[in-house]
């Protein structure tokens, strides 16, 4: 049965939208995605492999707004043994003399 409102909560029919309403998405809502989604994936592999984060650790993940970094991590976090390991700098490429 097809209620005769366009919206029904019992049966979770939505109202249509009207045409032409749609709303321009803010500046950087794609980049704040990626960072979000970065950082959801960094604490599932740290909770998978039971790696402890202490404080200091965490206040630095949530502040990060690097999503290239954030990759960084996560790719440490799936062979690192300590949530310390995901901070180690990376090496200097050697220079050329």
């Amino acid at each position: 049965m097809i209620p005769a409102e366009p919206f029904d909560a019992r049966l979770g029919w939505l109202q249509p939208r009207p045409a032409g309403r749609l709303q321009p998405r803010p500046a950087g809502w794609l980049r704040r995605g990626e960072i979000h989604g970065q950082r959801q994936a960094l604490w599932l592999i740290l909770a998978a492999r039971s790696i402890s984060v202490d404080a200091e650790m965490r206040a630095r993940i949530e502040a990060c707004r690097d999503a290239d970094l954030l990759r960084r991590w996560v790719s440490r976090a799936i062979t690192s043994a300590t949530a310390a390991e995901l901070f180690v700098p990376e090496p200097e490429a050697p220079k050329d003399a």
